[in-house]
């Protein structure tokens, strides 16, 4: 028997896992008896292409803690359905990615009870009430990540979470601009909130989020005060807002705000930021940068005017 077959399992799953893909990993089977059993012990089996079901099998059989799904969308004419047996046969698992694939709806119950960490990029889903359920459904989930694209056959994407302590969403900037579609978000465990969508719409928040330490916002709404109004225990805030209009309700103080980003690349920022400085006493820095290229137009500019004595 060579050396690294002498080794102990641990060892051998450590480097089992670093090999570029699944078919190397079960490829080592074939070297001795001591590796034949060891490939279904590797906690992360990552497979860009294959039989998707026999994998979401043995999720469930091998108690695998990482599942990732990536289907190279520029060598495949269409996305990967994925079975049903997802939403039942990988009840152990930990981490959850899934990228360019299709969803299918279900009329057994979603599980995932140990889930803590998902990321849904370009998945096409079954429609809106799906989202809910299936989000709801992760009882200890504690990071999403969602990339949504168009044609995903989600009008209002809802993330209702109570132990949700980061989460991130964006819009493609190439979707349609629909007032329409937007964000519903009821997290008030969340920590940290990033939210891109320059196509309009909307992002309501149910309920204030306390824990809130930093907020990346970066919309092209016309109206914020159902989202502004509900992080105002925000420590760090980086705003590029469309519009100055109802930022948020008449009153609201942000009274943890120590630092404030404020982009300059549309013309309301000016009054967004004398807002923002007038309702956040404890503010320490102010940061103002212009994040995105656009066509020279005129800006509002500051006033250099002598203070009274």
């Amino acid at each position: 028997m060579d050396r690294i077959s002498l080794l102990p399992d641990e060892l051998l799953l450590k480097i089992l896992s670093s090999l570029p893909s699944t078919k190397h990993v079960v490829a080592t089977m074939v070297l001795s008896k001591r590796w034949q059993p060891l490939w279904m012990m590797v906690p992360k089996l990552v497979s860009d292409f294959g039989d998707i079901p026999l994998w979401t099998r043995a999720a469930e059989k091998h108690s695998l803690r990482e599942l990732v799904i990536d289907i190279d969308s520029s060598s495949s004419a269409s996305p990967a359905l994925l079975p049903r047996s997802l939403y039942t046969e990988c009840r152990m698992l930990v981490r959850l990615k899934l990228d360019a694939v299709i969803l299918v709806d279900v009329a057994s119950p979603v599980s995932f009870p140990t889930l803590k960490c998902m990321t849904l990029y370009s998945v096409k889903y079954p429609g809106d009430e799906f989202v809910k359920r299936f989000l709801s459904n992760c009882p200890v989930l504690e990071r999403l990540d969602v990339d949504q694209c168009p044609g995903d056959n989600v009008t209002v994407f809802t993330a209702r979470v109570p132990s949700l302590k980061r989460l991130y969403l964006h819009k493609s900037t190439d979707a349609d601009l629909d007032d329409a579609e937007g964000f519903v978000i009821d997290a008030p465990s969340l920590k940290y909130l990033g939210i891109t969508d320059t196509t309009g719409g909307f992002c309501v928040i149910e309920n204030e989020m306390p824990n809130i330490v930093k907020a990346d916002v970066d919309v092209g709404y016309e109206s914020f005060s159902k989202m502004l109004g509900s992080i105002t225990s925000v420590k760090r805030l980086d705003l590029c807002l469309l519009s100055s209009k109802d930022l948020y309700p008449v009153g609201s103080v942000f009274h943890r705000l120590i630092h404030l980003k404020i982009c300059t690349c549309e013309p309301e920022w000016l009054n967004l930021c004398m807002c923002l400085l007038r309702d956040s006493p404890k503010l320490q820095s102010l940061e103002l940068e212009q994040c995105h290229d656009l066509p020279a137009r005129p800006r509002p500019c500051w006033i250099d005017t002598k203070l009274s004595p």
